[in-house]
């Protein structure tokens, strides 16, 4: 990760998206206000204040980059997204699933964010709407009714 990360940028950057996001919550809870405009507006912004390139700056190939958007995911025969997956030393260190702030933060999304994490062979999932983080520690297959 970037070193020009630190508390005092962070901190500023993260008051910020919380007064947008407390000024705007009429709006952003609104069904047409879309997942991808909540990664664009707040959860982007979040990561990258924590240090982490977003952009790809350093030009990695997409299996090296810090941040993967939209990964790939061999699930059951199929393939799914991770909304993201981000990397340390070039090794899978855990998952984030967005969800938009008028979807409840169900047992559903929580089963699809660990899911994702088992798949990936990561520990951590991660599960948000920006007004909720939750974190999950994968240590086992998770269970639809048990998620």
């Amino acid at each position: 990760m970037p070193t020009d990360a630190t508390f005092e940028s962070f901190e500023r950057e993260l008051n910020r998206l919380v007064e947008s996001f407390g000024k705007r919550l009429t709006e952003l809870k609104q069904p047409g206000y879309a997942e991808a405009q909540l990664r664009d507006d707040f959860l982007n912004p979040f990561f990258r204040a924590l240090g982490w390139d977003m952009e790809n700056r350093a030009g990695l190939i997409q299996r090296e980059r810090e941040v993967e958007i939209e990964s790939a995911t061999q699930i059951g025969g199929g393939r799914k997204r991770a909304d993201y997956l981000f990397r340390t030393d070039k090794r899978d260190r855990f998952v984030c699933e967005a969800k938009k702030p008028a979807e409840e933060l169900s047992a559903r999304y929580a089963f699809q964010a660990k899911r994702y994490a088992w798949n990936k062979g990561v520990p951590v999932a991660l599960l948000t709407d920006f007004e909720e983080l939750k974190i999950y520690i994968v240590g086992g297959k998770p269970h639809l009714d048990e998620p």
